[in-house]
């Protein structure tokens, strides 16, 4: 046999080895999540400032509003073929909602955005 299949057929093995170890790694890491513990829920009250049409600041605490997916402020949507700043309307609309409330969130989850 010739050096070349030698050293394909080795690499080829290699391979395998390297995805089956690489699986088992990805595994175990999954297992060990699985047992982590939840994060204590976190309870916050103030005055909201409003980041957009579904996210606030309560002291400090980015909140993601449950249920609620709104238009990034900056973002523009199109209506009757005209652009109009959907974004912006959107955080005005929740702004005027909380205007001299005091909001009170609680939750303990977290979204991708760490909110």
């Amino acid at each position: 046999m010739s050096f070349m299949k030698t050293l394909f057929r080795r690499s080829r093995r290699n391979r395998t080895l390297d995805i089956i170890l690489f699986a088992a790694i990805v595994l175990a890491i999954l297992a060990v999540l699985r047992f982590l513990p939840e994060p204590e829920p976190v309870e916050v009250s103030g005055a909201a400032r409003v980041i957009d049409g579904d996210s606030i600041i309560v002291r400090g605490v980015e909140i993601r509003l449950l249920g609620i997916d709104a238009p990034e402020h900056a973002q523009n949507c199109m209506r009757g073929g005209m652009s109009w700043p959907c974004g912006v309307e959107s955080s005005r609309n929740l702004g005027y909602r909380l205007r001299g409330q005091v909001a009170s969130c609680r939750g303990g989850e977290r979204d991708v955005h760490d909110r």
